[in-house]
């Protein structure tokens, strides 16, 4: 069993568009139909799950998503590529998340 596609809702769709494309994932869908639904779909390089997210695909709030994560196998060369496409991040080592989960419980 393994996921394929997430769905996120959001207020800006173009925006998010421009923001994926710019991190060099590939675009797979960009589909507005006439009733106001569009779905715009990326996927991550190296990834088996899609990215989805458009206008009028889900009633949750826009930027209530949490709990997603995008795991690299390599953060430094990860973080290289997003920060040559001019977005600040935040490095989070294995070590940190187990410290964190842990203080949690």
């Amino acid at each position: 069993m393994k996921s394929e596609v997430v769905v996120v809702s959001l207020s800006d769709v173009d925006s998010a568009k421009e923001f994926q494309g710019r991190l060099g994932w590939r675009p797979d869908a960009d589909f507005p139909f006439n009733n106001g639904f569009r779905v715009v779909q990326f996927m991550p390089p190296s990834s088996s799950c899609s990215v989805q997210f458009g206008t009028n695909m889900t009633s949750v709030a826009p930027g209530s998503a949490q709990g997603l994560h995008l795991i690299v196998s390599d953060n430094m060369h990860a973080a290289l590529d997003i920060n040559l496409s001019s977005y600040a991040i935040a490095i989070v080592t294995t070590n940190e998340v187990v410290d964190a989960v842990s203080s949690h419980y």
